[in-house]
């Protein structure tokens, strides 16, 4: 039977707008992961680079994209941590190491979130129109 595969995260106005459908995965799909992981890096280094030139987005969007997002980093390392270790016992450490600073960033991002979501921009000349 096929298993789903699943990230959870706390849903919410940003996050849940432009959610795919989560993908069914036989556990004989060997590439699936990989395949799904060059992805995350690729779509990751793209936005990076389109962030970068183009500064047209809302504030409190890219808060909390990058909260969800981190929140999906600390789950993925939190299943890769020790599948490395498996095999590379120091690397493994190190993933949870990773997973341990993911987990205080998210924190601080959610932080970030919640202030930007209760009080109101300093400068309404900022304050992204949405």
């Amino acid at each position: 039977m096929p298993e789903t595969i699943t990230l959870d995260h706390r849903p919410d106005a940003a996050s849940v707008e432009h959610q795919p459908p989560v993908p069914v995965v036989a556990d004989d799909e060997h590439e699936f992961v990989p395949a799904a992981l060059r992805r995350l890096r690729d779509a990751a280094r793209n936005c990076c680079h389109i962030a970068a030139r183009n500064g047209s987005y809302p504030a409190d969007l890219a808060v909390a994209v990058l909260a969800d997002t981190t929140a999906a980093l600390t789950e993925l390392a939190g299943w890769v941590a020790p599948y490395a270790g498996d095999f590379w016992p120091t690397a493994g450490g190190e993933v949870d190491v990773a997973r341990t600073a993911l987990t205080a960033a998210r924190g601080h991002l959610d932080a970030a979130r919640h202030h930007i979501d209760l009080v109101p921009a300093q400068d309404d000349s900022v304050t992204a129109v949405v």
